[in-house]
């Protein structure tokens, strides 16, 4: 008896299983009709038109192998496999071409303004360097007259009255002479 009860236990869950089986194939169905309806495939763009081809592709060789199993066959050792295959990677081309879209572009215009904008145009005043310049002493002669003056400048090294004497230790912190001496102070001449 416990034979036969396992055994009928095994026969409902099988029933049910193909209540469910039935169910499902109606569902795909009806999604297949709608899919391959002529009027929905017009109205769609380039891209959703390459969606739907994959989908519909995938969703009948993915039927197949399943009515394949149905059936007690292989479906590995079979051609639907190699379909498959083939639109799985399809599927992988449209997400590469995809990620392109997405990859910044180079905007010609702008591209051209900098390098216009860049470039030195001998039309133009001639550019000034930023690096220094060279001393020639025989080319330049502003600077060979300068140097060859005599300077004017005189250093007094004595003793001011109203500094503090060295013996008092503060020659490092002199004051200053006068009041209005020193930075930010004006010759008054």
């Amino acid at each position: 008896t416990q034979n036969v009860n396992g055994e009928l236990s095994q026969e409902s869950e099988l029933l049910k299983n193909l209540a469910n089986f039935k169910n499902a194939k109606r569902n795909i169905e009806s999604v297949l009709e709608l899919l391959i309806e002529g009027d929905v495939y017009d109205k769609l763009s380039i891209e959703d038109k390459v969606k739907h081809d994959l989908f519909v592709s995938y969703s009948l060789t993915s039927l197949f192998w399943m009515y394949m199993r149905t059936q007690g066959l292989n479906p590995t050792s079979h051609m639907v496999k190699a379909e498959i295959d083939r639109v799985q990677e399809y599927v992988k081309k449209y997400d590469r071409v995809k990620e392109r879209k997405k990859a910044p572009r180079l905007q010609k215009a702008a591209a051209n303004r900098f390098v216009k904008h860049g470039l030195w145009d001998p039309k133009e005043k001639p550019l000034t360097s930023n690096k220094r310049k060279k001393f020639d002493e025989e080319k330049d002669d502003v600077m060979k007259n300068i140097l060859e003056q005599e300077s004017t400048t005189t250093v007094n090294f004595n003793h001011h009255e109203d500094a503090p004497l060295p013996s008092a230790g503060l020659l490092r912190f002199q004051m200053n002479p006068t009041a209005n001496w020193g930075p930010g102070t004006r010759a008054t001449n």
